[in-house]
């Protein structure tokens, strides 16, 4: 097996588990030299900070894996945060 498919199988594997803890990622691209592209979508009302952590504890994952070899680093890009529909996300939006 491809090392780009090692990685993108362990990142498969675990995210059930990042599911269950409301949060989500979603893999843009995997180069051959090991350099991961995510999308990253944090628990907790999407705050930053959150998206960090699960940026590194993804990263902790695919360095301490034995198959993985080529692994760099991953760049993450954020979602945005979804809006609040009616009256009180206009409101909330605004400011």
């Amino acid at each position: 097996m491809e090392n780009k498919e090692r990685i993108e199988k362990r990142l498969l594997d675990i995210r059930p588990d990042i599911q269950a803890d409301g949060a989500d990622f979603q893999i843009i691209d995997i180069t051959d030299d090991g350099i991961v592209t995510l999308k990253i979508k944090g628990s907790k009302n999407n705050k930053p900070r959150t998206r960090e952590t699960l940026r590194r504890l993804l990263d902790y994952i695919l360095r301490k894996e034995p198959e993985i070899t080529g692994y760099q680093r991953i760049e993450k890009i954020d979602w945005e945060t979804p809006r609040e529909k009616g009256i009180k996300g206009f409101f909330k939006n605004l400011f």
